[in-house]
């Protein structure tokens, strides 16, 4: 809290005012970077959905050092993981619009499988391993969920 009072030139309690505790402070900083990448952290459609890694991708590019972070860091990874009940309902509501059954196993691994393609994870995986930039990145893990669906829909028929 030191750091960032020094570094936004106000006084410690300042940012106490604003961001009662460390994680508070955090979590603003999660909402924003999202925001100022526009990465639709929780979609509200299937199609959304379905284009956020095209969207949110190359921006990981620009932001690499702070995506990495949130990966690499314990601080990062506890930030990232207050999100996960609202992504995860953010998600099922997403694959209501699907020709799913939301409660059977297939739309279970389905909605499994979409939080790790439209994850940091994913993007560090493709652009480490694969050698993708976040554009084709992004178009793969797109995709790849398509190609998901597309097995579920045939597999719950």
């Amino acid at each position: 809290m030191d750091d960032v009072a020094r570094s936004a030139g106000v006084e410690r309690r300042t940012v106490f005012r604003h961001f009662a505790t460390k994680e508070a402070l955090f979590d603003a900083f999660w909402v924003y970077i999202n925001q100022s990448m526009n990465a639709a952290a929780l979609p509200t459609t299937l199609e959304e959905l379905l284009r956020s890694p095209l969207d949110a991708f190359p921006q990981f590019d620009k932001n690499e050092g702070i995506i990495r972070a949130s990966l690499h860091t314990p601080t990062g990874h506890a930030m990232r993981m207050r999100t996960v009940k609202a992504r995860r309902i953010a998600f099922r509501t997403c694959l209501e619009d699907a020709n799913l059954d939301v409660n059977s196993k297939s739309a279970r691994k389905v909605e499994a499988l979409f939080h790790l393609l439209y994850s940091a994870s994913a993007w560090e995986t493709l652009k480490d391993y694969g050698g993708l930039t976040g554009k084709d990145a992004g178009q793969a893990a797109s995709w790849a969920m398509q190609a998901l669906l597309k097995a579920a829909e045939t597999d719950e028929n």
